[in-house]
């Protein structure tokens, strides 16, 4: 698959464009993800207007939520909620699979930003920054994180699948969306959507099963309104776990006794978080290989990334 577009805070890309005049460069983001995305990059602040080096903002309460400069007092909601609304078409027209935003912003922050009241003290509750605000209200389906949880393996693997089946979505769109294409989309995910929930891959699996009176377009757009609550979070080891058996599964007519006990053990000691979940993937990998198992090998479950070794840190 060629490179999927991904929204960045142009910070993160080290433009110039923070509050001091200066970045903040990732290098996870510039370099190691390169090779896999393209970035769409945007800072809010600067495109409604705010000069480089400027006076910070923060979220203000008072009544309704306000962006406010932290000396001046000026007021830049109106502006700051005018220019994300407007942006929603450039970022309907990019064709986004993701969104990686900075923490903590005012306007980027998705995940606990700090909300002040009037007389400048930080209150208990917290919020996300008005412009990925809006972009999580327009576009509920799109993997969205934060910068700094992309350094957390179960976040930073689960932001990357979600990417990569987005995309893989939006491939199956442009070919023409049909019922056969949403059947093999969820065969193809089938195994990484039971690692997020078992009951939800069934749920799916009915739901396509059971098309009724619903057109095509219908039923993809509630497919994908399930399907992305159920991968929201990262899977668990136990999850895991329970994967992996289903696909030793498919060898019990091939595999003897040892190879089994050993890739039982195997399992048990990932879930155990004795080894890394890579050895046991790699293990079932070679048996799809070995035994011609074409169903397994055309699973995305089996096919990460090697270059970015997520599967090394869970």
């Amino acid at each position: 698959m060629s490179k999927i577009k991904i929204g960045l805070s142009a910070c993160l890309a080290g433009e110039n464009v923070r509050y001091n005049g200066q970045n903040s460069l990732n290098k996870l983001i510039t370099q190691d993800l390169e090779e896999y995305f393209e970035y769409v990059k945007v800072c809010p602040e600067v495109a409604i207007g705010m000069g480089t080096p400027r006076e910070t903002i923060r979220v203000v309460r008072d009544g309704e939520l306000q962006l406010r400069a932290s000396r001046s007092n000026t007021d830049y909601s109106k502006d700051m909620r005018d220019f994300a609304k407007a942006d929603m078409k450039r970022v309907a027209d990019a064709d986004l699979c993701g969104f990686i935003f900075k923490k903590g912003s005012p306007s980027c922050g998705v995940f606990r930003v700090k909300i002040y009241n009037t007389d400048g003290m930080p209150q208990v509750e917290k919020t996300s920054g008005f412009y990925a605000a809006q972009v999580m209200e327009s576009f509920p389906w799109l993997p969205v994180e934060e910068e700094g949880r992309l350094n957390d393996p179960p976040l930073f693997e689960n932001f990357i699948q979600k990417t990569f089946a987005l995309g893989h979505w939006k491939e199956m769109l442009k070919e023409g969306l049909s019922h056969k294409g949403l059947l093999d989309f969820h065969q193809y995910h089938k195994y990484w959507i039971m690692a997020h929930n078992q009951a939800g891959l069934k749920r799916l699996g009915k739901m396509l099963a059971n098309r009724g009176e619903r057109s095509v377009e219908e039923l993809a757009s509630e497919y994908l309104k399930e399907y992305s609550e159920i991968v929201h979070r990262p899977p668990t080891s136990l999850k895991h776990s329970n994967v992996l058996y289903h696909l030793l599964g498919y060898f019990k007519q091939d595999i003897d006794s040892f190879d089994k006990g050993e890739m039982v053990k195997l399992i048990e000691q990932y879930r155990e978080n004795h080894i890394p979940l890579v050895v046991p993937i790699t293990r079932l990998a070679y048996f799809a290989k070995k035994y011609k198992q074409e169903y397994l090998l055309n699973q995305s479950y089996l096919r990460h990334p090697e270059n970015l070794g997520v599967l090394n840190r869970l």
